[in-house]
């Protein structure tokens, strides 16, 4: 979750592919794809996946607010 919370660097109006998110946010590509097949919304048949910034936002500051409240 540490790479997680750099998730500020990333422009709602930009896109995004998982590589890319993958070094902005310091975590391993595999949990992009991972965070893809929990729910991260892609840009429709665009191949390699891209992903805009604000959908990757929102599905972290979830995953985010998941983790505060089981620790609560």
């Amino acid at each position: 979750m540490k790479g997680l919370k750099k998730y500020r660097s990333i422009s709602d109006y930009e896109t995004y592919t998982a590589k890319e998110i993958a070094r902005k946010l310091n975590i391993n590509v595999r949990s992009v794809y991972k965070y893809y097949a929990k729910g991260m919304k892609s840009i429709e048949s665009s191949y390699p996946l891209l992903f805009s910034g604000s959908s990757i936002k929102e599905f972290i500051k979830g995953r985010l607010e998941q983790k505060r409240l089981q620790t609560k």
